[in-house]
C-alpha cells in the first residue's frame, strides 16, 4: 500500500495531491530562504546581512554537530573527504561541509534552489561544490565518506521517503552499516507512527 501526502483545497475543501517538488521549486523561485527556515525574518522582502549571516552561521554549528556526532560513532579520527548534501537547498550546510571535505556534492528537487546555493557558493569563493537535481541520486556511485540530509524527507511521502533513504544509505562507502541503521531507525519511527509502506 502506498501512503500519499494530502492537502485541503480551500474554499471547496476537496483534496488534492500535494506535490512536494514543485512546491519546494516554487520556495526556490519565489522566497528561497523562507522555504528553508519559515520564520519572518527569512522572507526575501525582509532578509538583511545581519540574518543572512545568522543563517549561514547556523550551517556552520550544524555541520560541526554533525561531525563530531560522526567521530563519536566512527572514531576521533574521522574526516570526511567526499560528502554528499540531500537536499542541499541555498548551500546552508554544503558550503561549511566543503570547508572539511575536499569534495561536497549538493542535490535538490529545485533548479531555483541550486542557482541560489551556486551564487552563495560563488560569493564565498567555495569551488569543491558540485550542485546536481535529485535525478542524480539515481547515477551517484557509493563514494562518499558522509551522506547527509536535514529537514528534508519529512515534506516527501513515507513511501517515496524511505526509498531515498535507502538509495543515501547506498552512496556510502560502508553499505551495508548504513543501510540497515537506515531501515532500523526509519523503520521503527514509521511503525511507531502506525504508517504502512
Amino acid at each position: 500500500m502506498c501512503v500519499r501526502s494530502w492537502a485541503w483545497a480551500e474554499p471547496r475543501r476537496r483534496r488534492v495531491r500535494y506535490d512536494s517538488d514543485s512546491q519546494w521549486e516554487r520556495f526556490g523561485r519565489e522566497d528561497p530562504y523562507f522555504g528553508v527556515f519559515s520564520s519572518p525574518a527569512h522572507h526575501r522582502d525582509a532578509l538583511d546581512e545581519t540574518t543572512l549571516e545568522a543563517f549561514f552561521a547556523s550551517g556552520e554549528a550544524h555541520v560541526r554537530d554533525v561531525l563530531e556526532w560522526a567521530r563519536a560513532e566512527t572514531g576521533p579520527d574521522f574526516s570526511p573527504r567526499a560528502v554528499l548534501d540531500h537536499g542541499c537547498g541555498v548551500g546552508r550546510l554544503s558550503i561549511p561541509f566543503a570547508a572539511v571535505a575536499d569534495r561536497v556534492v549538493g542535490v535538490d528537487v529545485s533548479a531555483s534552489m541550486l542557482a541560489e546555493a551556486r551564487r552563495n557558493c560563488d560569493a564565498r569563493d567555495v569551488t569543491n561544490v558540485e550542485l546536481q537535481g535529485a535525478g542524480a541520486l539515481r547515477d551517484l556511485r557509493p563514494e562518499f565518506d558522509l551522506v547527509h540530509s536535514f529537514l528534508v524527507l519529512q515534506h516527501i511521502a513515507p513511501s517515496t521517503g524511505l526509498a531515498i533513504a535507502e538509495r543515501l544509505a547506498c552512496d556510502t562507502k560502508t553499505v551495508d552499516n548504513a543501510l540497515q541503521r537506515v531501515k532500523r531507525k526509519v523503520g521503527a519511527h514509521l511503525q511507531s507512527r502506525n504508517v504502512l509502506l
